[in-house]
């Protein structure tokens, strides 16, 4: 799929989005070994500018201005600070 993507846009593929977070070890390996610069995840979180494998907070319609705002500021309960630290870990 990298080298059809590659062909069909005329440049080289170096970033990859895994959907929806649906990763377990497997992939999470297969993607660690790859030569991909940035690697997006759906694990929710801030991430650090450097990383390779970048955590993304989705936005969704019925998240309103606040919801946003929390989400930028990093302002999220004890048990979700866990779980955002604990299932990538799980999955890794």
């Amino acid at each position: 799929a990298r080298a059809r993507l590659a062909d069909a846009v005329g440049q080289e593929v170096t970033t990859v989005a895994i959907p929806y977070g649906h990763y377990d070890r497997r992939v999470y390996r297969h993607l660690r070994d790859s030569s991909f610069e940035r690697i997006y995840t759906s694990d929710n979180g801030p991430a650090h500018p450097d990383a390779r494998f970048v955590r993304r907070d989705p936005v969704m319609a019925h998240h309103g201005v606040a919801d946003i705002q929390a989400i930028i500021e990093d302002r999220v309960p004890l048990s979700q600070r866990l779980r955002r630290t604990l299932a990538p870990l799980v999955k890794r």
